[in-house]
């Protein structure tokens, strides 16, 4: 059934900041979950004659299965707030709600993690907030050899949005608001609390401004 959400809910947060990715398959399975129905998620590329050309993409299909949040229902009568390029809620069939989404994210945020940040900026209007990611922008296969020995190579490069208006993820995701966190990432106190608050409340309001201008 839809996941119903506080009246008084402001922004839902994804908070990347340190978190040096993972497995790739992963990252595009919680982006699919996010995103409306169509969406690109992710495209993978490799150098052909001299430039990278996609060989494969990854979009939301309508089998996917849905986050309880794609069908989320608000009580009746608050006013949706800012939406557009820069951030706001996500597409139809995800987060139809008019609730922004806002990713936090630093200089540690790399791999998977990156892909899933940039999917949902670039799929689904979500608002970047912190400073610009790591930029690893490749992903690696591994391959077992005898003695306990493994060898890793790289095998693709990645790229966000659709194949004809890629994004390399090698430069990083460049955040929509920048903020210079100065409250430690794995120090959960009431301080970092406050300044993810700041943070997200400093994107919200350039966010209203910008669909105002």
């Amino acid at each position: 059934g839809a996941l119903a959400l506080p009246l008084d809910l402001r922004a839902v947060l994804f908070d990347l900041r340190d978190n040096d990715g993972g497995l790739l398959s992963a990252s595009v399975a919680s982006a699919r979950s996010l995103l409306p129905r169509g969406a690109h998620v992710l495209s993978l590329q490799k150098r052909r004659r001299g430039s990278l050309r996609t060989v494969r993409s990854f979009r939301r299909r309508w089998y996917h299965r849905a986050s309880p949040l794609g069908s989320c229902r608000r009580g009746g009568g608050r006013p949706a707030l800012p939406d557009g390029t820069a951030g706001g809620a996500l597409g139809s069939g995800s987060f139809g709600c008019g609730v922004p989404v806002i990713v936090l994210v630093n200089q540690q945020t790399a791999s998977a993690a990156e892909i899933f940040a940039a999917a949902l900026a670039h799929a689904g209007n979500a608002l970047v907030l912190g400073t610009q990611t790591f930029g690893k922008g490749t992903s690696q296969a591994f391959v077992h050899l005898p003695g306990g020995h493994g060898l890793t190579f790289t095998v693709y490069s990645l790229a966000a949005g659709a194949a004809s208006a890629s994004h390399p993820l090698n430069d990083g995701v460049a955040p929509h608001v920048r903020w210079q966190w100065w409250s430690a990432v794995s120090t959960a106190t009431a301080a970092a609390d406050r300044e993810i608050a700041l943070a997200a409340d400093a994107a919200l309001r350039a966010t209203s401004c910008s669909a105002a201008a």
